[in-house]
């Protein structure tokens, strides 16, 4: 498993791990927050290089591929316009036989710069989580198929921001990071192209990708808090050698991943405390394979709301905690929960968890790492 180095986490005093005498009696805390889940990713490329944003019209992109919403009727009729009599029934030719696809792809003509054009489905869901989920199906299905075919840069419009009325500050960092997410897999360029009188839309969507782009480049970010370390780096949550490693109940990419490495044991072991405990709120298990000396599993569900899933963070922060002292130990591993499947904001995910993080260790003065 594959975790990515998050953003806007910056301290002024980093912990230098060659000074032994002040590793006495500290607790260390570290995050490792997955970005793609994916088993290979490249972390030193530069990702935020391979998304731009731009002012214009999908017409006049001169990418291997522009993407229109099949539902955007007023956008959707102006690129078959420009297409031409050849292109419109290239399209419902293709419409009418293909019932499966997703993605309608056509060759570009007319008028049109661009090589192909892409027709998606899509439409706004109600609730928040079929929201970001439907937003992230559309950029994956269309990022599939452009590396399907070769593809090497590709256009999309902001879907959801003109007719149907949607938050621009939510299509605009979903699209990212669904991007963000895809370009680990798919490496190729990526404009967002905005029409020249939404200012609001391309400044919402250049505040996101300017913070994309803005991802310090080394592993690690730590800072010494009281007695303990706060620190957030990329890495194998799984090969760490420390006192305990912390999964999500509701993550099964983490938690398949964290018993694969523990070993058959520790999945038995696993299924017999929830079907003995199953409203117990953490499960702890022996490490098995690993190189730590425990696992805890805390139950932990995301919520839409914001606001609620922000203290859900902070709950299961102070579940761990609690536990950590229980068991006298000196060094823990997050995931940065939710980030993955659940596709909550990493901003403020890892922004919560690192900032209650530091209030425990501020409240309590422990020393943990």
């Amino acid at each position: 498993m594959v975790f990515y180095h998050t953003k806007n986490v910056y301290y002024s005093k980093p912990y230098c791990s060659e000074d032994p005498v002040k590793r006495t009696n500290i607790v260390q805390y570290n995050i490792y927050v997955p970005f793609s889940l994916l088993q290979q990713t490249t972390f030193g490329r530069d990702i935020g290089s391979s998304i731009c944003i731009r002012q214009g019209d999908l017409i006049t992109e001169q990418t291997d591929v522009v993407v229109v919403c099949r539902s955007s009727r007023t956008l959707r009729e102006s690129i078959l316009k420009a297409g031409g009599d050849l292109m419109e029934n290239l399209f419902h030719t293709e419409v009418n036989k293909n019932l499966i696809d997703p993605v309608i792809s056509v060759a570009a003509a007319g008028q049109i710069s661009a090589k192909r054009v892409y027709f998606l489905a899509w439409e706004p869901p109600a609730d928040v989580n079929m929201f970001r989920q439907s937003v992230s199906t559309f950029i994956s299905n269309a990022m599939n198929k452009a590396a399907s075919e070769n593809c090497r840069s590709i256009a999309f419009p902001a879907i959801g921001c003109n007719g149907y009325g949607c938050s621009i500050s939510l299509i605009a960092q979903t699209m990212i990071e669904e991007v963000h997410h895809q370009l680990t897999t798919y490496p190729m360029s990526v404009a967002f192209v905005i029409l020249s009188d939404r200012t609001d839309i391309y400044e919402e969507f250049q505040k996101k990708i300017s913070s994309v782009q803005s991802f310090p480049k080394t592993k690690a970010i730590s800072a010494r808090i009281g007695k303990g370390i706060v620190e957030v780096q990329m890495g194998d949550i799984t090969k760490q050698k420390i006192d305990v490693i912390i999964g999500s109940s509701s993550s099964g990419i983490l938690k398949k991943a964290i018993m694969k490495a523990a070993g058959r044991n520790i999945r038995t072991a696993y299924r017999e405390q929830c079907q003995k405990n199953p409203n117990s709120l953490i499960v702890s298990l022996p490490s098995g394979q690993l190189s730590c000396k425990q696992i805890f599993f805390v139950k932990w569900e995301p919520d839409p709301n914001e606001e609620f899933l922000r203290q859900s963070l902070v709950d299961f922060i102070w579940t761990v905690i609690q536990n950590i002292i229980s068991y006298k130990f000196t060094s823990v591993a997050f995931p940065a929960i939710g980030c993955g499947e659940h596709r909550c904001p990493v901003d403020l995910v890892v922004k919560t968890m690192v900032k209650e993080i530091k209030n425990q260790l501020k409240m309590r003065n422990i020393p943990l790492t």
